[in-house]
């Protein structure tokens, strides 16, 4: 397996065009086939204390080369947002011939001081082969 980074561009017709960046990190079997890529808007959060924000990560992976997916949205590369009094995650799946598409969203019910830092959706299958998407930046603002 090796890692691959892409940048991906999109464009939404509307009244004007408007250019979206997103940055993924993919995984990519010995075959040269993409087991899993990571997407989401690149984005900065400057909100007040108290203010809910949410956090939303598409993950689209080759259910053949990993049945077991785990995709959640971290703090500091490493604490899990999993307190259900503090952030509420909804997750989402589109089933297709040979692929899935995994949508998780959490949110956080109000910000506080803790939340400063950097956030990254992870996306592991199994033990082993993991993507990454780039870190999203929280800054919270009306701290003591």
């Amino acid at each position: 397996m090796e890692r691959v980074m892409c940048l991906t561009t999109f464009w939404f017709n509307g009244r004007r065009m408007v250019w979206l960046v997103v940055l993924c990190h993919c995984v990519v079997s010995s075959k040269g086939k993409e087991i899993v890529d990571v997407r989401y808007e690149r984005k900065l959060f400057e909100e007040l204390m108290g203010t809910p924000i949410t956090l939303t990560c598409k993950t689209m992976y080759v259910y053949k080369w990993c049945h077991h997916m785990e995709v959640g949205w971290y703090q500091n590369q490493s604490v899990g947002l999993t307190d259900p009094s503090r952030y509420l995650t909804t997750v989402n799946e589109t089933i297709s011939e040979d692929s899935r598409l995994r949508q998780v969203t959490t949110k956080i019910l109000s910000l506080i001081s803790e939340d400063n830092g950097v956030f990254q959706c992870i996306a592991k299958c199994g033990d082993e082969e993991q993507a990454r998407g780039h870190f999203i930046e929280v800054v919270v603002k009306g701290q003591e």
